[in-house]
Formats: C-alpha cells, structure tokens, sequence
C-alpha cells in the first residue's frame, strides 16, 4: 500500500519542497526534493549505469528520449499483481530502472530537468473517449524541450469505465501547452 505521509508533507512543504514523491513503500518512505538538492546536481540515473560524477547526468538527457524510456517501462509493467494498480505497476516499474526518480505530487505542477511531472493515480478522463481513464506524464530537458505520455485504460463502448485494471494503450505526446501530467493529457484531449 502507497502513501503520503501528511506530517512528511508538512515538513517538506514548510522546507521549501519543489516536489514530491507521490508515493512511498516499506523500504523507501517520501521523498522530498528541495531547492538545495535541485542545486547540488542531483539526478534520475538508471541502475544498470554506472554513475561517473564527471559524466552528463541523465537528466540532462533529451526529454523525449527519457519519455520514451519510461513509456516502455510501463508497457511492460507486470499489471495484474494482487492488490497493486496500475499506476502502483507503473511507477514501482520505473523505479526498478531510476530508483532515484522523482515526481511531483499534483498533475498540474510543471516538471524540470530532475522531477517528472505525473499524474497521481489512473483518473476518468475521456482522453480520447467516454469511460477513459488516464495516467499521465510530462518530462522537460536542460533545454527546455517537453515530451509527455498519456497511458489509457479505455472505457466501455456504451461510455461507463471499465473495470479493467491493465492499460492497453501507451501515446507518446509532443504539442503540450504546458510542460506537466495535466498538459499532456489536455494535448492529447484537444488532437
């Protein structure tokens, strides 16, 4: 089970947090991620890579190539575990490759180089029909370019939401007015 601890947020926020995890385990409580940590060069390196403090940080990387990456992560996520949803698969997925990514909290808040904009669980909102539930990101580069992904978990054909808990459809996109979770579904919305 997944939480955010309300006293940890607290604390965060008063410290001056940016963002957020949205999520904790057992073995890996909230993360908080302060303007100080921003500063010191943190970064979402993958585990199968073999950090080099001289060497460009991942985050530094092409956004959409990141986006890419983490939009296979989650085709490939190991749905249908017993008590985890989807959007539980997806991020505990994407942790295995970059323990040390961060997300923000809330859909709306824009990413940076460091902090992948996401939403906080599958919503209902028929991105690209009635009954469609959503899960979304955003990823942004040194650069400034944005990539995001929309992952669908689509609704009945009569419009109500399904009971599924497997996504099957994985949409990289590119024209986002707004470098965020919420930006990309509102692109893909709007196309």
């Amino acid at each position: 089970m997944h939480t955010l601890h309300v006293r940890t947020a607290a604390m965060a926020f008063a410290a001056g947090t940016i963002a957020l995890s949205g999520c904790s385990s057992p073995d890996r409580g909230p993360v908080a991620r302060s303007s100080q940590d921003m500063s010191s060069g943190a970064s979402i390196v993958p585990t199968d890579t073999v950090v080099d403090t001289t060497a460009t940080p991942a985050s530094e990387v092409d956004a959409r190539t990141l986006r890419d990456d983490l939009l296979r992560l989650a085709a490939s996520a190991p749905f249908g575990r017993s008590g985890w949803a989807a959007d539980t698969t997806i991020v505990e997925t994407w942790l295995e490759t970059y323990p040390t990514l961060q997300r923000t909290l809330l859909d709306d808040q824009l990413a940076d180089p460091a902090t992948v904009s996401s939403s906080s669980a599958f919503l209902i909102d028929d991105t690209t029909g009635a009954g469609d539930q959503s899960f979304a990101w955003a990823v942004v580069d040194a650069g400034g370019t944005c990539a995001g992904a929309v992952v669908i978990i689509p609704g009945e054909p009569d419009g109500s939401v399904s009971d599924a808990d497997v996504p099957t459809r994985f949409v990289p996109v590119d024209e986002l007015r707004t470098c965020s979770a919420r930006g990309a579904i509102d692109a893909l919305t709007e196309a």
